[in-house]
């Protein structure tokens, strides 16, 4: 007997929110689209056909999926999916509560710094001595090299290593996937080379905005 299918209305590019007895989905410019979700499907399954209808882009955004979810005829909640167990009671909306389909709302959170990433920068430092390199004397290289810089809510540590000593290559690489904040607000200011590296336009091609930016941190971009 082959499974069958639960229409599911996606919402995505807004945000969640809740009134008195019910959950709206606001934003600029929100776009909605149907998807058939079978019974059975996991939550890894679900992620991938949303990523996958969506376009939104997986290396860059992590996706809270969210259910307005019936608990009365007059009432919703909403209701955060995010296993297998979740999935599969959003699946029984429809026959529990006589519904022709359900809708899921996406919010878009900027992904972590990927340990790969963390790891090129580590590899990249390794065999790197503390010393004066022509750009910097010993006591500013040592300085640098005891500050561990953040990208992110990630603390790097490399005791003993320069930060200015990074191939650039890599660092353009790296940098162009720590989001928008962190390459305007961090790291410009760990060091000589990390400011050149992050005006490359390279680390500008795909810019992840953050939820929100404070007025004041626009003082420092200039």
């Amino acid at each position: 007997m082959a499974l069958a299918g639960v229409a599911v209305i996606c919402f995505w590019n807004g945000r969640v929110k809740k009134e008195q007895n019910n959950v709206v989905y606001e934003g600029a410019k929100v776009n909605v689209l149907p998807i058939k979700v079978f019974h059975g499907t996991t939550y890894a399954g679900l992620l991938d056909k949303i990523y996958a209808t969506t376009a939104i882009d997986r290396r860059n955004f992590e996706l809270n999926i969210i259910c307005r979810y019936p608990i009365s005829s007059q009432e919703y909640k909403p209701i955060p999916i995010k296993n297998d167990e979740g999935v599969e009671l959003m699946l029984e909306v429809p026959s529990r509560s006589g519904v022709y389909c359900i809708e899921i709302y996406l919010e878009e959170e900027p992904a972590p710094l990927k340990a790969e990433a963390i790891a090129l920068l580590t590899r990249e430092t390794d065999g790197v001595e503390v010393g004066d390199d022509g750009n910097n004397n010993g006591a500013a290289s040592s300085e640098l090299s005891n500050y561990s810089p953040k990208i992110g809510n990630k603390k790097l540590k490399m005791e003993g290593r320069k930060w200015d000593g990074l191939n650039e290559d890599i660092l353009v690489n790296v940098l162009g996937r720590v989001g928008m904040e962190s390459l305007l607000l961090d790291a410009p200011f760990v060091c000589k080379s990390w400011y050149k590296a992050s005006r490359e336009p390279q680390c500008w091609e795909n810019l992840i905005f953050p939820r929100y930016i404070k007025p004041n941190d626009l003082d420092y971009i200039s």
